[in-house]
């Protein structure tokens, strides 16, 4: 086979970019054209009618310097760093404005002439420091007298306490624990006090209690009248059981016999979880009398006591009422005095109106235990259910006396000379 002929086809893309120190010939619009005649290389675009620049070779081309003074890049930071050299900026300093204002108000060496060193200061401080410690902690100095006055005010303090307590005299309320039953208290319905080892426990001894069934209140009205109208009502109560009717309670507080509000726990409103809860409440009156009733629902079993209102605001520690001595063998109050029996179920009574003995005997009747008044002195005679006489009975001009012998037992009346 014979070779006729050779050649060479180029293939060109007309979007590539032409390489040349020269324009190239006949460009048509968006024609790309890398300017190698330019350090650096310049890209330039034909937009119909000239060449124009299409790459960034120059701080020009972004807007940047030289600046609006005709400063370029180097210029500017040469400029910065002339300015940051320390001699540099110690002079601008000193040239300045503010510097001699603020300079002007500082003291010169000869105006500190005579001034106290750190030195001697820090001696002044220290000796300021040992005197006032010596006063304020030393031997009689002022923290040992607040203390010595502390100590003498708590002392009378606890003296004025313990004589409040021993005495009575700051609760308005007579028999507040129901330890003489409901002496003093005003009842309608059921109201039982009872003693029991934990109310002792307390410190109370005894209180108003309610069982499931029994309803009822008892009330009692106190003197209000002092210097001061401020007054606090204070209690403690358990309730154990609770119901949505008839299920509240607490106590009533009334003033000009309007009831003005009840403290405890309202029907519906829960138990006290097995634990005994202080309630409290400040009241004002402009009345010479106030009452509080002791009040329980039907369906609610509770116990009441450590009734107290004192005078002020604050609820203060339970204590009997002026003239009050309750506990297990005595009950002394406005009423009298009675003495409870260790050995019977019995107790002796001294009051205005009686001077009289009580036991707990059996009713002829029911044939079931009462308790009964087995003596009583009334003016000047002395009337008893039953007397025991050992020895003899005197009475002017004869006696009795017991005969005891083996052929006669009897009595025996005889003259007395």
């Amino acid at each position: 086979m014979t070779i006729k002929g050779t050649g060479q086809i180029t293939l060109t893309d007309l979007n590539d970019a032409i390489v040349s120190g020269n324009p190239p010939a006949n460009p048509t619009v968006e024609t790309i054209w890398l300017d190698t005649s330019t350090t650096p290389n310049t890209f330039r675009r034909w937009d119909g009618t000239e060449w124009v620049k299409a790459s960034v070779t120059t701080t020009e081309d972004i807007g940047a310097y030289p600046d609006q003074e005709g400063k370029n890049l180097n210029d500017i930071i040469t400029e910065i760093d002339n300015r940051t050299q320390t001699n540099a900026i110690v002079r601008t300093v000193i040239d300045s404005e503010d510097f001699d204002s603020i300079l002007s108000k500082k003291a010169d060496t000869d105006s500190l002439t005579g001034l106290a060193s750190i030195e001697y200061v820090e001696s002044i401080k220290q000796d300021t420091t040992d005197y006032v410690d010596d006063k304020l902690y030393g031997e009689e100095g002022i923290v040992e007298s607040i203390n010595k006055v502390k100590s003498d005010l708590e002392k009378t303090n606890n003296d004025l306490v313990a004589k409040f307590k021993a005495t009575g005299g700051v609760n308005l309320i007579y028999n507040s624990v129901g330890f003489a039953g409901t002496d003093f208290w005003a009842v309608s319905g059921t109201m039982n006090t009872e003693y029991t080892p934990e109310l002792e426990s307390l410190g109370f001894g005894s209180g108003f209690v309610t069982k499931e069934g029994q309803s009822g209140y008892a009330e009692q009205e106190f003197n209000t009248i002092s210097e001061e109208n401020t007054y606090t009502l204070s209690f403690y109560m358990k309730k154990t059981k609770d119901n949505t009717t008839n299920g509240y309670a607490g106590i009533d507080l009334y003033i000009n016999n309007q009831k003005v509000l009840f403290l405890g726990l309202a029907s519906g409103a829960g138990t006290t979880n097995g634990n005994w809860v202080r309630y409290s409440y400040t009241f004002s009156t402009e009345y010479a009398k106030a009452k509080i009733r002791v009040t329980f629902g039907a369906n609610a079993v509770a116990t009441i006591t450590g009734i107290m209102v004192n005078k002020g605001d604050t609820a203060l520690d339970w204590s009997m009422a002026h003239g009050e001595v309750y506990n297990t063998a005595i009950q002394m109050n406005l009423n009298g005095i009675k003495v409870i029996s260790n050995a019977y179920k019995g107790y002796t009574i001294m009051s205005p109106e009686e001077f009289s003995g009580y036991a707990e005997v059996l009713d002829e009747t029911t044939n079931q235990p009462v308790m009964a008044k087995v003596f009583t002195l009334n003016q000047d005679t002395t009337e008893v259910t039953k007397i025991q006489i050992d020895k003899e009975l005197n009475m002017s001009p004869i006696k009795i006396v017991p005969i005891v012998s083996t052929s006669n037992n009897g009595w025996a009346f005889i003259p007395t000379e």
